[in-house]
């Protein structure tokens, strides 16, 4: 999904979105938004019709009552930010974006212990698919080995 860059009020009505555990009405929606904002019903209306025209919500009708719910995850959404945030910013660098972060002092020991976690992993990933690749390799080897010497027999 192509990433559509949420202005600070759709951000907000996401954040809502993402904390509800079912589809919201657009009047419950309002009455949570308004505990930090003072938005009228017809601004929460434009809101909700650029993030349908966004792909970020669904509204369905049930009755005579509309509903909202995010389409995608608030972890998709920070997964596909994190991606354009470091093609802006870091050249497509996770590096420049980690050293970015260090450098203002933004990682506490308890990141440091998750992001070694996660490198962890993700180099027992590539080293499956490293073997897995040359397991294939082989075996496509032996295969054309065996063709050849059928046809010069």
């Amino acid at each position: 999904m192509k990433l559509s860059k949420l202005s600070p009020a759709e951000f907000e009505t996401m954040l809502v979105l993402w904390d509800s555990p079912e589809p919201i009405r657009p009047v419950a929606l309002l009455e949570q938004v308004n505990r930090t904002h003072t938005w009228s019903i017809s601004t929460l209306q434009t809101i909700l019709s650029r993030l349908e025209d966004k792909g970020m919500i669904s509204i369905t009708s049930e009755k005579r009552f509309r509903y909202c719910s995010p389409k995608i995850s608030k972890e998709e959404y920070a997964v596909m930010e994190t991606g354009s945030l470091i093609e802006r910013l870091c050249d497509y660098s996770p590096v420049s974006l980690m050293a970015g972060l260090i450098n203002i002092g933004r990682v506490t020991e308890a990141d440091l212990e998750e992001i070694e976690a996660l490198l962890k992993a993700e180099r027992e990933k590539h080293s499956r698919e490293s073997k897995s690749s040359a397991t294939d390799t082989v075996g496509s080897e032996t295969c054309n080995a065996d063709t050849k010497k059928g046809e010069s027999v």
